[in-house]
């Protein structure tokens, strides 16, 4: 079983990837739908994202860690 503290870790590092993938994605891809946003819009769009993402993934981590305890 994982502990809460490696749950808590795994979140945060999945959290970084996607932070640069979103960056990418936004900043090089979103020209092509025609929104071309600066550095910076870039940026704080991901950063709506940083906030959720590291909970939404706990969370369900938790979940998950609790279904395998109940034996589903």
């Amino acid at each position: 079983m994982q502990s809460k503290k490696m749950s808590f870790l795994e979140a945060l590092s999945n959290t970084f990837v996607g932070i640069l993938v979103g960056f990418i994605i936004v900043y090089f891809l979103s020209p092509w739908l025609g929104f071309a946003p600066t550095v910076q819009q870039s940026l704080g769009l991901n950063a709506a994202f940083v906030v959720a993402s590291p909970i939404r993934s706990y969370v369900i981590r938790r979940l998950f860690v609790w279904l395998e305890f109940c034996g589903v």
